[in-house]
């Protein structure tokens, strides 16, 4: 009985965190990646600058990592449609 009671409080926390880091992992490596060489495509390499980059105004590796999602939404409609 306690065990079960331990069990359906620590495995929900558990799941929580591997999503979390599993979702964590997937924008900010899978998605930074393909944005970052989408972009160094699309403006001739200028842009961004440095891997990893921050401005003034705040981070573009946020700009960097919606490009990346982006293509993979695109490349997901293409081949799904």
């Amino acid at each position: 009985m306690a065990l079960e009671a331990l069990v359906e409080a620590v495995l929900p926390v558990i799941g929580r965190a591997v999503g979390y880091i599993f979702v964590d992992i997937l924008l900010n490596v899978v998605c930074y990646l393909t944005g970052y060489v989408v972009l160094k495509v699309l403006t001739l390499g200028r842009y961004p600058k440095a891997f990893l980059e921050t401005d003034r105004r705040g981070s573009s590796e946020h700009y960097v990592l919606i490009v990346g999602l982006l293509f993979w939404v695109l490349v997901g409609y293409l081949v799904f449609v």
